[in-house]
């Protein structure tokens, strides 16, 4: 099993990159969009966070969350969100994707003060 050493902090901001299994263009499709709409919307209601910037794109995605105080676990909603989307779009989508092919890319502990740069930068 895989030792990941990831930056946590409580109440943190994050800025994540996830990318599709082999690249696939799959993401912009509405169908994938709604799965994907679908399963944050899941996650928020049961593990609060914060959506500072989201840009979506047809093989990956960018994003910065701030997560609750008291609260680092940016990797159980990230397991929640690639499972449900995932299962909703197998089939259709990529009849041989697998949950564990999700990648995601961790830029951890965002200054605020520079949150408004970074927020700039995905534009």
């Amino acid at each position: 099993m895989s030792n990941y050493r990831r930056f946590k902090t409580s109440g943190g901001t994050y800025f994540f990159t996830v990318v599709t299994y082999n690249r696939q263009e799959i993401l912009c499709k509405p169908q994938s969009r709604n799965a994907l709409r679908d399963a944050i919307e899941a996650v928020r209601a049961l593990l609060p966070f914060r959506i500072d910037a989201w840009v979506l794109l047809p093989d990956h995605l960018h994003c910065i969350w701030t997560l609750p105080e008291g609260d680092a676990d940016f990797s159980k909603r990230w397991g929640i969100i690639k499972t449900s989307f995932t299962k909703k779009v197998v089939g259709w989508a990529m009849p041989t994707l697998l949950l564990s092919a999700f990648t995601f890319q961790l830029n951890a502990a965002i200054s605020l003060s520079l949150l408004p740069d970074q927020i700039d930068m995905l534009y």
